[in-house]
């Protein structure tokens, strides 16, 4: 039995620096991993959605209007979901001219879905072009 395992042992040549193969492998790996990972965190920065640019630009200026953020929080879907039910552009159909402004402002009403303030200014701009009259919940 030692004698077939011994042969066994002489048929399959030994390869010393295959070891040292593998490991300047795994070593390319690495860097490439590393490599990768960094480009990662690199284009992160630069590839931010325009709302998030948005806010750090607020946040940078200083120019935080507090009550709006919280009316904003609280009031504004609400108010959002009257003033799609009301201005939207079907049911202005009927005549281009109140058509062209309804879609005008129901774009800006999509656009400033969250902005309390901003929608509080449409519904103005509604009841005065429009004629229409909205109520809050």
């Amino acid at each position: 039995m030692m004698d077939s395992i011994q042969a066994v042992r002489n048929a399959v040549p030994a390869s010393p620096a295959s070891p040292d193969v593998w490991m300047y492998v795994a070593g390319v790996e690495f860097v490439l991993l590393v490599f990768v990972c960094v480009r990662l965190l690199l284009l992160r920065g630069r590839c931010r959605p325009e709302r998030e640019k948005v806010k750090e630009r607020i946040l940078r200026e200083g120019d935080v209007d507090f009550s709006n953020v919280i009316d904003s929080s609280f009031k504004a879907k609400a108010l959002y979901d009257g003033l799609k039910k009301v201005c939207h552009p079907d049911r202005f159909a009927g005549d281009g001219r109140l058509a062209a402004k309804a879609t005008e402002i129901f774009g800006l009403l999509v656009r400033h879905k969250h902005d309390y303030a901003a929608l509080r200014g449409l519904k103005e701009r509604a009841e005065c072009e429009l004629g229409v009259k909205i109520e809050e919940e």
